[in-house]
């Protein structure tokens, strides 16, 4: 937990400098690629949802979903960048002005 801990400062650490140089039209988006329980005894990925963070000037403000399969990030991010692949299977319609 403490090599967990640790790793989770570094990132925080570095979110004033990320954010400080979005630009207006852009989104930043944090994620994973698997769930871990930082407390579990081995390496075996633990949950099968994983964290997803979305900030920028294009998102409306203070929404908040129930964890969903990384599946759906990638639905969203074509709802984002308006490619059509996949239809209202992303969270797209709801976060964006």
């Amino acid at each position: 937990m403490e090599g967990f801990a640790s790793a989770l400062k570094v990132v925080d650490d570095f979110f004033p400098k990320i954010l400080n140089n979005l630009k207006e039209n852009q989104i930043f988006i944090l994620t994973a690629d698997h769930g871990c329980d930082p407390t579990y005894k081995g390496t075996d990925h633990t949950r099968e949802y994983v964290p997803c963070l979305f900030y920028g000037e294009r998102l409306k403000k203070g929404i908040i979903f129930k964890e969903a399969p990384q599946s759906t990030l990638a639905y969203t991010l074509s709802e984002i960048l308006n490619l059509k692949i996949y239809k209202e299977m992303g969270w797209g319609s709801e976060i964006l002005l």
